[in-house]
């Protein structure tokens, strides 16, 4: 629409040309207009009328400062961006906010085809299948080999996420499901702490079922409640509450809601329907352990006496060494052991089956921080520099320790440690010549809350 089109690198691609200065074919109204529809909030095609009189106003503003057409021109091509700027800055002042989050007044009709997820990458950068990286699922692959999936190559911008993606792919519950491109879903602005509205949203996937359709976002438990994740969600609850209204038009048939999900609980032997049932919610995250935590304020003199800290098992492979972790804490749980407990004593929950049944997958466990001494034969919190635990894919484990030690100088003191489960199911994990940097034992398994 403005200036020459041709076609770009790829197929998808198309880059507009125009030549600056001498021999733009284009009126100054739609100069102007080529900055506007750059912002945010704009789309030319919506907003045509708008667009058209605000440039057109501009542009009658201008011409009251030159003698003629020429000499309008170049002042518009020389200025059209800080031109734009000052339009754009008017329209955010006299914007009419219908909620706290969710822009637009009503809702629109569903776009009728798939917005490109286009992805960059190096000649000789090949994609691979989720299924070969079970071990690792990297962010910095690209993965192919979708059966479900709406596009045929994604990249993921986390761990997390490419597990969540080999769930939905296997599921046989779920039809269908995207990562959505950037502008695939219009109107999804979400406010931040300074009132800055112009921030798009693009959920982590969307999923459809045979019921109805689910927008997912993926984040620790630790980061749900941050203002930010709540302004998104509330922004993504409202569109999915106006997409539900409509079924029946617009091409609406099933409808929508928003989940989110801690990735505590994302591993390779989840399935959809349990992540789905918890809904992303704290309080759901710990279903049958109502009592374990504690909203009301801990009185300082009864902690680590009467309450221990609940952490999440990332707070602590990744705080590595540190005794204080007051930003990380979840919650309280009180001690009804009948057992002293200490400082450097924390509750965590397990995820995976791979201790039992010393560990069941979900037990809330007592561990305390790694004292020195020997570790043989004891369950322990280890983080892990360059491999992953084959069950959850984290660079973490929950597993029994054992080492053996090099007796020739010059070599590494550990030869071998040995990281093995206790169900006969799954695999040691084996660490050749390891160096300290290599690992670091963060807890120490004391017992299961029962």
């Amino acid at each position: 629409m403005f200036g020459n089109t041709q076609k770009g690198t790829r197929e998808s691609e198309i880059t507009r040309v125009s030549s600056f200065g001498e021999g733009r074919k284009q009126s100054p109204e739609n100069t102007i207009i080529s900055a506007l529809i750059e912002q945010p909030l704009l789309d030319y095609e919506e907003q045509k009328i708008l667009l058209l009189k605000l440039s057109g106003q501009a542009v009658t503003h201008y011409k009251s400062f030159v003698t003629d057409e020429n000499a309008l021109k170049m002042v518009v091509e020389n200025n059209f961006r800080q031109i734009a700027k000052e339009i754009y800055d008017q329209i955010l002042e006299h914007k009419e906010f219908i909620s706290d989050g969710y822009l637009e007044s009503g809702i629109r009709e569903p776009k009728p085809y798939l917005e490109q997820y286009n992805i960059s990458r190096s000649f000789d950068e090949k994609p691979v299948t989720l299924e070969s990286q079970l071990d690792r699922f990297s962010r910095d692959k690209i993965y192919t080999g979708f059966s479900k999936a709406c596009h045929s190559m994604y990249r993921f911008d986390s761990s997390d996420e490419a597990r969540m993606a080999y769930l939905l792919d296997k599921d046989s519950s779920v039809e269908d499901w995207l990562r959505p491109a950037p502008n695939q879903f219009e109107g999804l602005y979400w406010r931040d702490e300074a009132g800055n509205s112009q921030h798009r949203y693009e959920p982590d996937f969307v999923v459809e079922f045979k019921n109805e359709i689910v927008m997912i976002e993926v984040k620790p438990s630790i980061e749900i409640n941050i203002p930010d994740v709540q302004e998104k969600k509330k922004t993504a609850d409202k569109y999915c509450e106006l997409v539900s209204k409509n079924i029946g038009s617009f091409g609406i048939v099933k409808p929508w809601r928003y989940v989110i999900i801690a990735t505590e609980k994302i591993t390779a032997s989840s399935t959809i329907a349990g992540l789905l049932a918890g809904q992303g919610d704290l309080n759901n995250f710990i279903i049958g352990k109502s009592d374990l935590f504690f909203s009301d304020v801990i009185p300082n003199e009864e902690k680590y006496i009467n309450y221990l800290p609940v952490l999440s098992v990332e707070a602590i492979a990744t705080h590595f060494g540190e005794e204080a972790l007051t930003d990380e804490i979840i919650g309280w749980w009180r001690n009804t052991t009948g057992s002293k407990v200490s400082k450097d004593m924390y509750v965590m929950r397990v995820k995976g089956r791979s201790m039992e049944s010393t560990i069941k997958d979900g037990d809330y466990c007592i561990f305390h921080r790694d004292r020195g001494g020997t570790r043989e034969g004891k369950v322990v919190v280890v983080a892990l520099r360059n491999v992953s635990d084959p069950e959850t894919m984290a660079r973490y484990t929950i597993k029994r320790y054992h080492s053996e030690k090099n007796t020739e100088e010059g070599l590494p003191l550990q030869k071998r440690i040995v990281l093995s489960p206790d169900n006969p199911d799954f695999k040691d994990i084996i660490l050749e010549n390891a160096q300290e940097s290599d690992y670091q034992v963060v807890g120490i398994f004391v017992s299961v809350i029962k």
